[in-house]
């Protein structure tokens, strides 16, 4: 007991269940109501995309100290569908399905206009002798050093496309680096913790 004192401040909890109240049903509705709506900005803040088992998983978390049962988790999961708060694009190799948020689509859908109003445009480039030299202080290897190079020529818009580890990252501190100075460096991302990479590398991101 004394043990458990140091971290428990025994008397508030002894007090907080003398004065607790259990919630009504509409108090418990408009709680579930609150964090129901919390949740399509949660499940895209990392991912575009997220599956099922993402959706139930949310909504189990949600509803804890809520008091209904797990039922629920299913009933939720088909209002959100029913009321188009989350879209169903497709399906994984298992068959289920693999959802979005209407907002992430129509923030994917600027991006991809954006896109084809930049292709054919030209802007100017960083001195390629620059852009070497950078490869080299950075130790990119060849394939990161290719995609530095492609990232810097006078297209408005470039590609470079690599799975996570690969050093994408690594690879735009040395584009960033090249456009210093001479160029606005800002960045745009269709989840926070690219955002935050981009940030990283001292890029102005959102």
């Amino acid at each position: 007991a004394d043990q458990a004192s140091q971290f428990v401040d025994v008397e508030r909890y002894v007090a907080d269940l003398r004065t607790y109240r259990a919630p009504t049903p509409a108090e418990r509705e408009a709680v579930i109501a609150e964090r129901m709506a919390a949740l399509p900005s949660l499940l895209t803040e990392h991912e575009s995309l997220f599956e099922k088992r993402h959706l139930l998983a949310a909504i189990g978390t949600a509803l804890v100290g809520t008091g209904v049962g797990t039922e629920r988790i299913d009933l939720e999961a088909q209002r959100f569908v029913e009321a188009g708060r989350v879209v169903q694009l497709g399906r994984d190799k298992l068959g289920q399905p693999i959802y979005s948020t209407p907002e992430q689509i129509a923030l994917e859908r600027e991006l991809l206009a954006l896109t084809e109003r930049l292709l054919g445009q030209r802007r100017p480039a960083p001195d390629t002798i620059r852009v070497d030299e950078l490869c080299r202080a950075h130790d990119l290897t060849d394939e990161q050093a290719n995609a530095a190079r492609a990232a810097t020529t006078s297209s408005a818009i470039s590609v470079v496309e690599g799975a996570p580890g690969v050093g994408k990252t690594t690879m735009l501190r040395v584009v960033a680096a090249a456009y210093r100075g001479t160029s606005r460096l800002a960045g745009t991302a269709t989840a926070w913790n690219i955002s935050n990479q981009v940030l990283e590398v001292g890029i102005e991101s959102k």
